[in-house]
């Protein structure tokens, strides 16, 4: 028994009707335009970026070099399933592509500053948050021994790094 059926062609001439068992994409190719905005959903990060469904037949790239700065771990800034605001940057249906930034974010606010004349480059403000905790998460004192053990291990390679790259900065 099929449950549902959408309507692809109707032709009065040829006396047709057309039907699909598969829904259509709620956003057609020929309304994505360059410049627009959506709402849509983190389906999956990949080291090229993140996938993000706006409703069209495909999802859309929110590509790590939309962050500025060469490149950027995603997964630093957005997690799977979280909403997020994108705006179209690049369409192309006969390859059936679409290239998305973060609506509103522009590369000179990935900078973080720890005074009003230094500016850090996008990586060692990745690099910062990774050592604050991804997302804000904190280890507790509940976690065993071992992993609160590799956590100050991943914190004091982070904080080399991070003195590495002022030291070549300064440098």
């Amino acid at each position: 028994m099929l449950e549902k059926l959408w309507v692809m062609e109707a032709s009065e001439e040829k006396r047709r009707i057309g039907f699909t068992m598969f829904e259509p994409a709620a956003l057609p190719w020929d309304n994505v335009k360059k410049g627009e905005a959506y709402r849509g959903k983190v389906t999956r990060i990949e080291r090229n970026g993140a996938y993000v469904e706006i409703g069209a037949e495909r999802e859309g790239l929110l590509k790590s070099a939309s962050f500025g700065g060469g490149f950027v771990n995603v997964g630093d800034f957005v997690a799977v399933g979280e909403d997020v605001d994108v705006r179209v940057t690049f369409v192309d249906p006969s390859r059936k592509r679409i290239d998305l930034k973060l609506d509103g974010l522009n590369p000179e606010d990935m900078a973080l500053s720890s005074g009003p004349e230094e500016e850090i480059s996008p990586m060692a403000a990745a690099m910062q948050r990774a050592r604050q905790g991804h997302r804000g998460s904190t280890l507790t004192q509940s976690a065993p021994v071992k992993t609160q053990k590799k956590q100050r291990q991943l914190n004091d390679a982070l904080e080399r790094t991070l003195q590495q790259l002022q030291q070549q900065k300064l440098g």
